[in-house]
């Protein structure tokens, strides 16, 4: 074989490989898990959302998508990505305690028109009367009246600010559901130390949710089916050292994240883990503190499960909850605007007592401050009495291209707290094309080009070139020639905007995971990156604009992809 054909077989291999690593199915259940007792856990908390498979405005029924915990002060502790979304009362209730019995399978089907209706049952394998041709199956559903439903939730709802949506760094939020509800609910205390998990490292620490519990195949054996628990359930896994989770390469933070399991590669179903529909819940020491949050993880008990570590985060939560029980008053991020090439810009930052008591400033020295962010001025000292401010300088110098969220600390009353650093450094116009911060470059033309250099020169050269390019495409990670099925586009519509549809998420489905893809008469929408987080399937809406052709689309609800007809017919 001539020496330039085995460069380029070795550079397909090389590619195919990291192509493989990049697409690998990280889904966001409890799993090898048992009934949790009556009157056991009632700091655990649903969290619903207003589901309308018929595209109802006001909704048919609430759906419990996440898990989260009630930890007091009419706080409830969650992961960001169960919340991000969240923009109006209608579509999102709070539920807190074990509400079992009131957990039920709902059923739809299709009718005429477009319109869907759905029925319940307490048993996922008996169908209501007429329900044997559902289309959607093994949803839980809520049947009674003890929600919380919040007024203007977006104000009520924190969430990190380094969280970026569609991410797992810094998985974590708070909801404030009422003034004083210690009369009402019992919290759960929520750890302060990382000593709390080290020490338990080779122990079994426990996780609850209504998250799926099985897999199965439909008839076809090729869909896989999720079964969530209408029964609240527990189960024990290890804790285990970071290194566990070493196959998660970047996306696992050392610093904010726990890993934790009992996976079985070859038979998941024997594992032990948490799963989809058990985000935002707790993980928790049996008789101990909560130390984590259900976030992400590969295949349900397949691999280690990846929570938020709550000891690392506890900062940001004690600053979140200052500010909501109105004990201090500043601000949780410091916004140091965009700049092209070099971002210099300076801020005062002020923080409040509104306590009702004087506190104690005298180590409120900031601590792990970003590379590029200097403290210029203090005015923080001493006592504050109540109702006194004091403010801080800060100084932001950067260069280098990108986004910073970065949190940084201090304390008042010895108290950790947490404030972070957001600022935005673009490349010039015209600028350099391989700058490490933008998305011009990619490390994956490094292989494209290396096996060229030896080979440019022969005849091979440019059919090489040819293969290795469209490899290049097919190995980023958004890739949308793969064979992947189209999704299901549920109460799709054009608008002005373009197409607009709703499919299934588990929590980080972003817009430019999705795309519109034509073939032939048709219109499909493909995803092109996996969805890694733990929420419950879920509707979530997208518009995307249409490809511009001289063409409309026939629509149905809901549909695999839709159907075009020429403006003239």
């Amino acid at each position: 074989m001539h020496s330039s054909v085995k460069a380029v077989l070795v550079w397909l291999v090389l590619i195919g490989a990291g192509s493989m690593a990049l697409a690998e199915d990280i889904q966001p259940r409890i799993i090898g898990g048992d009934p949790v007792a009556d009157g056991s856990y009632p700091f655990f908390t649903a969290l619903m959302k207003g589901y309308s498979w018929s595209g109802n405005p006001s909704g048919e029924h609430w759906n419990p998508v996440c898990g989260a915990s009630y930890i007091g002060n009419g706080l409830v502790l969650t992961a960001a990505h169960c919340v991000d979304d969240i923009t109006n009362s209608t579509d999102f209730a709070v539920l807190i305690g074990n509400n079992s019995d009131d957990m039920k399978y709902e059923y739809c089907k299709l009718q005429f028109a477009g319109s869907v209706l759905c029925a319940t049952s307490n048993d996922l394998d008996m169908a209501p009367q007429g329900f044997d041709d559902e289309h959607f199956t093994g949803f839980l559903a809520y049947d009674a009246n003890n929600e919380i439903q919040l007024a203007s939730p977006r104000s009520k709802i924190y969430i990190h600010p380094a969280y970026v949506s569609g991410s797992f760094n810094n998985d974590v939020a708070l909801i404030y559901i009422a003034a004083d509800t210690s009369d009402t609910y019992t919290g759960i205390e929520i750890t302060n130390t990382a000593g709390d998990w080290n020490s338990n490292i080779g122990s079994l620490v426990r996780v609850i949710g209504h998250g799926n519990t099985d897999t199965l195949q439909n008839a076809n054996d090729q869909q896989v089916e999720t079964i969530p628990s209408a029964e609240l359930l527990q189960v024990d896994v290890p804790a285990k050292l970071d290194s566990a989770c070493d196959d998660y390469g970047s996306s696992y933070v050392d610093s904010t994240m726990l890993c934790a399991g009992e996976p079985n590669e070859f038979s998941p179903i024997d594992g032990k883990d948490s799963c989809q529909g058990d985000s935002g819940g707790p993980l928790f020491i049996d008789g101990g503190p909560q130390v984590g949050i259900v976030s992400w993880g590969a295949a349900c008990a397949s691999a280690n499960g990846v929570y938020t570590d709550v000891a690392a985060m506890r900062p940001w939560i004690n600053a979140a909850a200052r500010n909501i029980l109105d004990d201090f008053n500043f601000p949780l991020s410091v916004n140091f605007g965009s700049a092209s090439e070099t971002l210099s810009s300076s801020r005062s930052w002020t923080f409040s007592n509104t306590s009702g008591g004087s506190i104690d400033l005298s180590n409120f020295n900031f601590s792990q401050l970003p590379n590029g962010l200097d403290m210029i001025g203090n005015g923080c000292s001493g006592t504050l009495a109540d109702g006194a401010s004091c403010t801080v300088q800060f100084e932001a110098n950067m260069s280098d291209v990108g986004t910073y969220r970065r949190p940084f600390q201090f304390q008042a009353n010895s108290e950790p707290l947490e404030v972070t650093l957001l600022a935005s450094v673009s490349k010039a116009s015209g600028g350099n094309r391989f700058s490490g911060g933008g998305g011009a470059f990619s490390p994956w033309w490094l292989l494209l080009a290396a096996p060229l250099l030896g080979f440019r020169r022969t005849r091979k050269g440019p059919l090489a070139l040819v293969l290795l390019s469209t490899l290049g495409l097919v190995a980023c990670s958004s890739n949308p020639f793969a064979s992947e099925p189209p999704e299901v586009v549920f109460n799709p519509a054009i608008t002005a905007e373009g197409l607009e549809f709703s499919v299934m998420s588990n929590g980080c489905t972003q817009e430019n995971h999705l795309l519109l893809r034509v073939k032939g008469d048709d219109v499909e929408v493909v995803r092109t990156q996996p969805d890694m987080c733990r929420a419950a399937p879920q509707l979530k809406r997208f518009v995307m604009p249409l490809p511009e052709q001289e063409s409309v689309w026939q629509l149905e609800n809901p549909v695999r992809y839709s159907n075009r007809v020429s403006r003239e017919g």
